[in-house]
């Protein structure tokens, strides 16, 4: 017996991920905030020591 996780997959085509737009917006802020806070590891704060 399949397990959800295996049926979605099977249901879902890159054709049809393609044309997801709110989870192609959600990817992209996620990967937007990952790079402001790597960015943002570079920009010393007073009073913190590293």
């Amino acid at each position: 017996m399949a397990s959800a996780a295996e049926q979605m997959a099977a249901n879902l085509s890159w054709g049809q991920l393609g044309r997801a737009t709110e989870l192609r917006q959600r990817i992209w802020f996620t990967i937007g905030v990952l790079i402001m806070y790597r960015i943002g590891t570079y920009i010393p704060v007073p009073g913190i020591d590293g």
